[in-house]
């Protein structure tokens, strides 16, 4: 009786801790973050499916509808707390309980094969027991091991590749109801070990086609987020020529003094009267530039200036003054953000037509941590997908490629980056690390 207690408690907790890490995994896909309450609300679901599961499995191991019940609680769940439309949820945790099924019926099946028992599966299926913790066991490792393989690899993961994760679904639906008939004990051994052949060739064919797609999924960014990044460099060196321009018309302005000087001296006021108005051009563009300290910030921020005013955009700042030389932070990060945030506001206020234009930059660097803030106007109600903004112009080629680059790097600090938007306010804060 005590025995049979024991593995009734260790079903329980295995049973909790495959439906918490398939939060786990979730959470790592769509890369959100986790709050007391979120957390509390999870464990509460997770312990309430737990306790449905063991009930199912004092009858038997799986069952459709128990698969069913798991899928579609989680999917909600997860949906309503992180904002995340309920088909993706629902795709992605399909995926994951027909995985962890098929990880399950495949070492069942391993384990019958290996002690010459074909009837294992019947045993195992139908009562608990120390072969059956020890099949949970091994399936939840394998299952655990892929999680850390998500976090490992996690910017590789394409969470919006439909079709590929349908053909994946579909493979592994055939793969249970393939293997459901062995487990269930229905054929003859020679027959089994046929499925079981098939089933291996399923799980590699699983395999091959996970990882070409996100070979090529990442083969793909990586190509448009290169050439995004020459693009930068360019406009890099442009800003650097057109910044040491502006400091050699400083250093020239005391020679125009002294032109100037002797003019008035030799009392030739038409003469430089006429000087003074071919120097007062250039002069007056440089009054309008911003000077902060930082001339990776000057830079960006003084080639945007053209820009802006051109499109009848207000800008207003306050940037303390920052040395990126004694911190960690790369200024070629920096330079992407600021570039990247500036050109998403832009592109909000262009389609502005009945209230002003504007944009607000904040840029602190406190306690080794740089904190950024752009505010801006818009018109047009910002769309979100999977807690991603979307682009509204007309060529989508591009889009995103510039907020993944600050991503990847806000990642590479583990930093923060987070959007808000109210009152006709859109808001963009990032902390780094």
């Amino acid at each position: 009786m005590e025995e049979i207690y024991i593995l009734n408690v260790l079903q329980y907790l295995l049973g909790y801790f495959e439906i918490y890490m398939c939060f786990e995994i979730l959470r790592k896909v769509y890369k959100k973050e986790n709050t007391k309450i979120k957390q509390c609300f999870e464990i509460l679901i997770c312990i309430c499916l737990a306790v449905i599961e063991a009930i199912n499995r004092s009858f038997r191991l799986y069952s459709i509808l128990l698969i069913a019940v798991v899928i579609i609680v989680i999917s909600i769940t997860f949906s309503l707390i992180y904002k995340i439309k309920l088909r993706y949820t629902f795709l992605h945790t399909s995926l994951y309980c027909l995985s962890l099924e098929l990880l399950d019926l495949f070492i069942i099946f391993t384990m019958g094969i290996v002690l010459h028992k074909e009837d294992l599966g019947i045993i195992i299926g139908r009562h608990n027991s120390i072969s059956r913790i020890l099949a949970l066991f091994l399936g939840r490792t394998l299952m655990f091991l892929i999680y850390l393989a998500i976090v490992r690899y996690k910017e590789l993961i394409n969470k919006n590749r439909i079709g590929s994760l349908v053909l994946i679904l579909l493979s592994e639906i055939t793969g249970v109801i393939y293997f459901q008939s062995v487990y269930a004990g229905d054929s003859i051994p020679d027959l089994a070990k046929g499925y079981y052949m098939y089933f291996v060739i399923i799980i590699l064919a699983i395999m091959f086609f996970a990882i070409y797609s996100i070979y090529r999924s990442a083969l793909e960014e990586s190509k448009i987020i290169k050439l995004r990044n020459r693009m930068l460099e360019r406009n890099y060196e442009d800003l650097k020529v057109y910044y040491n321009d502006s400091r050699t018309l400083f250093h020239d302005y005391r020679a125009h003094i002294t032109l100037l000087q002797k003019y008035l001296e030799e009392n030739q006021i038409d003469k430089a009267c006429l000087y003074l108005n071919s120097i007062n051009k250039p002069l007056a563009e440089l009054e309008k530039k911003i000077y902060t300290g930082n001339a990776v910030i000057d830079l960006v921020m003084n080639y945007k200036l053209s820009e802006l005013k051109e499109k009848n955009i207000k800008i207003e700042y306050d940037i303390m003054p920052i040395d990126f030389g004694n911190y960690h932070f790369e200024e070629s990060d920096i330079f992407v953000i600021l570039y990247n945030m500036f050109d998403n506001a832009i592109e909000a206020c262009e389609n502005i037509y009945t209230r002003e234009k504007w944009i607000y930059l904040s840029l602190r660097l406190i306690n080794n941590m740089f904190m950024l803030c752009i505010q801006n106007s818009y018109e047009i109600e910002p769309k979100y997908e999977n807690g991603e903004l979307l682009t509204i112009k007309a060529d989508k080629h591009f889009h995103g490629i510039g907020m993944k680059s600050v991503k990847k790097i806000v990642e590479k600090y583990e930093g923060q980056l987070e959007y808000d938007n109210k009152q006709n306010i859109f808001e963009v804060s990032i902390t780094l690390f």
